[in-house]
């Protein structure tokens, strides 16, 4: 069987609590899903609509990883070897960000990790934020809503943490408050 690389046009949709982000090809009105793509442990990962996982591994230096991805389904699409779906047969099956987080991400919940997501859960409280989703580890993107202004973001937990006995950064994400009214807000930064 011969490979075509080509260009398909196609977006990539706002992530799910999972940190997963809908690739999605056609017109407004008929979308149609390629699968997801997402980041775990600075690898970028296709999923096709079968459930299928590829890992296309880190991208080169100034590529966007999720962009790797999402040529990968579209070149696996145009080859023939996976289909698109409706957009809309998919949306139940897509977690709400919204509903009550469990305490690890499906990949993580082994006994050994409950002990450091109950730590990161308590850390990211204290610093007002709330999880969306289960616990990534610390070096995955992690679904968070600020309890300042409501926004809902993905960060690193090695990102909020902070470091040697410091609490994290008071510069939060873009359109937060100023770091002088995150610093007054939260009890953490006046100990």
């Amino acid at each position: 069987m011969s490979t075509t690389t080509t260009t398909l046009a196609y977006r990539i949709g706002a992530p799910n609590n999972q940190c997963r982000r809908p690739v999605i090809i056609g017109a407004a009105e008929e979308p149609r899903l390629l699968g997801y793509v997402s980041r775990w442990h600075r690898d970028w990962l296709a999923e096709d609509n079968n459930g299928q996982v590829h890992n296309v591994r880190r991208p080169a230096v100034g590529s966007k990883g999720q962009d790797k991805a999402a040529d990968w389904l579209a070149n696996e699409f145009v080859n023939g070897r996976i289909q698109a779906v409706p957009l809309t047969d998919t949306v139940a099956e897509v977690p709400s960000p919204y509903g009550p987080a469990p305490l690890l991400h499906p990949r993580m919940d082994e006994k050994r990790n409950r002990d450091s997501a109950l730590a990161a859960i308590a850390r990211v409280t204290e610093f007002h934020w709330t999880p969306l989703s289960g616990y990534p580890g610390s070096d995955n993107l992690w679904l968070l809503r600020c309890d300042l202004c409501g926004a809902v973001v993905m960060k690193h937990y090695s990102h909020l943490r902070g470091r040697n006995g410091n609490p994290p950064s008071a510069n939060r994400h873009p359109g937060c408050k100023s770091e002088a009214e995150v610093r007054q807000l939260i009890a953490a930064y006046q100990q």
